[in-house]
């Protein structure tokens, strides 16, 4: 009989200590940071369950964990149980795959969990501000919209805002053009583009590295018509690692002809996204039961190119026609958002209108 000395090596290096059942595989649990240069050299931390080798498991060498991003392996520098360092391995840019396959050859994927980016655009965290004016937008029953925003420096170093318009007669020849927000500086609301308003309410500002992390924001959307009614609504102003990447759920949307309703996604991803709606009766307990609706709906990009300053957008708000079914109409809603297109990365909530005092609630996703 022959024996292959490849298989008798493989034998030798990995030997289980005791005879066991085959071990779950791994979870990633977190990418942080999403996104790098395209050049590599990003460290990343890889957070998760299982990423070691399992209890009992031996190995006469070393059998580190491998991570590729898009099938290029990364260069590991510590490994624990519940967290990877790596570098990431040089990209043209876009989303791509990160797999982790441990050293007793357990493996997990995660799809398009990093996105590739321009060597400017890295040093720049993203900030995903839902709803911001310019202004005020008039309103059902005489609301008169508005919002306002407030960011303040906690850092000891000064952080740049991109993209920040140009004021001056003579605009300087550099890309992005920037505002120097110094240490201990708050700073209310943004410089207006001068551009023609749209449906889309989202702004997206960039944040320069490092220093994003002392960066504290406060946005409110308030009716300035009922200010001394109403205080108005905080609005999340979402990081780009905080953005989701799978399906997203919303509780107890209330189901009545007091109020409107309206589920508003937001997408940072390279290009117009697709995303799965359905609408489930809220009960208690376990169920199989159909959603009560099911559509879809796409997020579209209106920008190209790098620093754009807005999301793809959608907004779906015909949750009042369940009013009208002969069905008998559930108290509430539970509604589901999947996103159908790889690398999507995506914010969404539920805004809640009442249609006599215009206050505002929203539904945030769990």
């Amino acid at each position: 009989m022959k024996f292959s000395l490849s298989v008798f090596l493989v034998s030798l290096l990995t030997i289980p200590a005791l005879a066991q059942t085959d071990p779950p595989p791994p979870v990633i649990a977190a990418i942080t940071p999403s996104s790098g240069s395209v050049s590599g050299v990003t460290r990343v931390v890889i957070a998760g369950e299982r990423l070691g080798l399992p209890q009992g498991f031996a190995c006469i060498l070393p059998c580190p964990a491998k991570v590729t991003f898009d099938g290029v392996l990364a260069e590991l520098n510590e490994e624990k149980d519940t967290a990877l360092l790596v570098l990431t391995p040089p990209h043209t840019a876009g989303a791509v795959d990160v797999t982790v396959t441990t050293g007793d050859n357990r493996r997990v994927t995660a799809k398009s969990a990093f996105t590739y980016v321009s060597e400017i655009e890295a040093q720049y965290e993203r900030l995903l501000l839902p709803v911001y004016l310019d202004g005020e937008v008039p309103g059902p029953g005489g609301a008169r919209w508005a919002t306002l925003l407030w960011l303040r420096n906690n850092s000891g170093e000064p952080l740049s805002l991109a993209p920040w318009p140009c004021i001056a007669e003579a605009c300087p020849a550099v890309f992005p053009l920037t505002r120097t927000l110094l240490p201990g500086e708050s700073l209310q609301n943004l410089a207006p583009f001068f551009r023609p308003p749209t449906a889309n309410p989202s702004r997206v500002l960039y944040v320069s590295k490092p220093g994003a992390d002392r960066l504290s924001r406060h946005l409110r959307l308030f009716n300035i018509a009922g200010d001394a009614l109403d205080a108005g609504t905080e609005l999340p102003v979402v990081r780009d690692n905080d953005l989701l990447t799978s399906t997203a759920q919303f509780h107890e949307v209330p189901l009545n002809d007091r109020f409107r309703m309206m589920l508003r996604i937001y997408d940072l991803g390279r290009s117009d996204s697709r995303f799965r709606v359905r609408i489930y009766e809220q009960a208690a307990g376990t169920s199989t039961a159909p959603p009560i609706r099911e559509v879809e709906i796409i997020t579209t990009l209106d920008e190209t190119g790098e620093f754009k300053t807005k999301a793809a957008y959608a907004a779906y708000s015909d949750f009042n026609s369940l009013l009208e079914s002969p069905l008998p109409r559930p108290p509430s809603l539970r509604v589901e958002v999947e996103p159908l297109t790889q690398g999507s990365r995506f914010w969404a909530f539920v805004s809640i209108t009442n249609n006599a005092t215009q206050r505002v609630t929203l539904v945030t996703p769990q």
